[in-house]
């Protein structure tokens, strides 16, 4: 579910896990590993959590990683999505561009297709998803295709 508006992570880390604990931005950059610049510009939101930043914030507050770019993620494209509008692509140009792509990766493909125990074959499909199902049928992405066993 979309947040209205979510709080930028280092906001979260200021209150959730600083203030608590009575810690100083200097001594947990120090606990970190990181300089008190760069804590201080997440903590003030000129900057966004790192996955590095978000693994030292797991080690040191017993969290996930995870959570904290989910955080991160959110805050982004809440803020992204407010300019949505202003946002313009040429789905058109995109389709033949797919087709094209999705044409010399079938032909680059078909030598490993015919060398492997399972027969493959492909059909071009813009726009729909995609994966090569192999042979312990597990999907492998492959962008603008579709493989299917013969």
């Amino acid at each position: 579910m979309k947040m209205h508006n979510p709080p930028h992570p280092g906001e979260v880390l200021r209150a959730l896990c600083l203030e608590p604990m009575n810690l100083t931005v200097t001594d947990a950059a120090r606990s970190l590993g990181v300089s008190r610049k760069a804590l201080s510009s997440i903590l003030n939101g000129r900057a966004g959590i790192s996955p590095e930043m978000a693994i030292r914030l797991s080690i040191a507050f017993h969290t996930s990683a995870e959570s904290w770019l989910n955080q991160q993620v959110q805050y982004d494209l809440w803020h992204a999505e407010k300019n949505r509008k202003r946002i313009h692509v040429a789905t058109r140009s995109l389709d033949r561009l797919a087709k094209a792509t999705a044409s010399r990766l079938v032909d680059s493909l078909a030598p490993i297709a015919l060398a492997s125990a399972h027969l493959l074959t492909a059909r071009v499909q813009p726009g729909r998803a995609r994966c090569w199902r192999y042979g312990n049928d597990q999907p492998l992405l492959v962008p603008c295709i579709q493989l299917k066993a013969a």
